[in-house]
């Protein structure tokens, strides 16, 4: 049956509507993105010129060293040739530490901003040459865990694998995790046990590296924190289906149902149920989906695609809209 002129103008409406919701959503999602860049940047540019008053402090401790050796070499009688030997020693050494500490600011600028565009694999690899020579014990503090912070926010997002089916990034979680200084601040520590970012790694990070039998529950303790401490209300949806995937993974079906409803009343543009029947495969076929069924193999040997369609049929499907 052709439709009347009304009807049509009421679908346009409805459509013009929905667009402008969606434009009005996308341009508060660019704001939000353009405000946190915003704070990275101004926290890089801080971390980079508390590195360039130590450089500077390197380079007068540098003239300070040379005239306590004249002076010393003065008392002693040492010889003027003596001297100049010690001094083109003490300049190469000095410069090269000067010369390091500046390499790695410059790097470490650069991988922060190759991660906010989603260039996971080679700010990963600018982190590893920042983290090589010296060792992460010659950093100072601040700027070793500002490493450490984005070593984590990397190897949660990235989305390579390698040919044996493991993720890339298994090196450095293993390293990290092998560090005294990255035990003590980020695992035994609580100095960043309220920050949601920094949980939701660890929990992905967990999912994907961890060789513990015990990953499952390590992984939903820091989902469960990220949801517990982040703000807006809306961000808790996140986390929390994250936990679901957990309870649907051990067999609890009841649980991930009711967390899955919890996401959609959270943000339903993002988490609608009804969606996520309809276009399935848009998460089926993404990175996160994949860490979940290897997840899932590596727990309980179950198949995750199987425990996902089936909780979605154990959901009320949506209307099919008549022609």
């Amino acid at each position: 049956m052709p439709l009347t002129e009304d009807i049509k103008l009421q679908i346009d409406k409805r459509i013009e509507e929905r667009q402008k919701d969606h434009l009005s959503r996308l341009d508060t999602a660019r704001l939000e993105l353009d405000n946190e860049l915003y704070k990275l940047r101004d926290r890089v540019n801080s971390l980079i010129s508390e590195q360039q008053k130590t450089l500077t402090e390197l380079d007068l401790h540098k003239w300070g060293l040379r005239i306590l050796w004249v002076l010393l070499l003065g008392l002693l009688g040492g010889s003027i040739l003596g001297l100049l030997k010690y001094d083109e020693y003490l300049d190469r050494r000095m410069d090269s530490k000067i010369g390091a500490r500046a390499i790695k600011s410059d790097r470490l600028g650069l991988a922060v901003s190759k991660a906010y565009y989603g260039q996971w694999r080679g700010s990963l690899q600018l982190l590893d040459k920042i983290w090589a020579e010296p060792t992460s014990s010659d950093l100072d503090p601040d700027f070793r865990s500002f490493i450490f912070v984005n070593y984590l926010w990397v190897l949660g997002q990235i989305e390579e694998m390698q040919p044996d089916g493991t993720w890339v990034g298994t090196t450095e979680w293993k390293r990290l995790n092998e560090d005294p200084h990255f035990i003590a601040e980020f695992i035994t520590g609580n100095t960043w046990e309220h920050d949601s970012d920094l949980n939701n790694s660890l929990g992905f990070c967990s999912l994907k590296f961890s060789p513990s039998t015990d990953l499952l529950r390590t992984a939903r303790t820091y989902f469960q924190r990220a949801a517990d401490d982040v703000q807006p209300q809306v961000k808790k949806a996140a986390p929390i289906f994250a936990v679901a995937m957990i309870d649907l993974i051990e067999g609890n079906d009841k649980a991930a149902t009711e967390k899955l409803r919890k996401t959609e009343e959270l943000d339903p543009e993002n988490y609608r149920i009804s969606d996520r029947i309809t276009y399935k495969n848009s998460f089926v076929n993404s990175t996160e989906f994949q860490v979940w069924v290897g997840v899932a193999r590596r727990t309980t040997g179950k198949d995750f695609v199987k425990l996902y369609e089936q909780l979605l049929a154990q959901q009320p499907q949506p209307v099919k809209k008549e022609n």
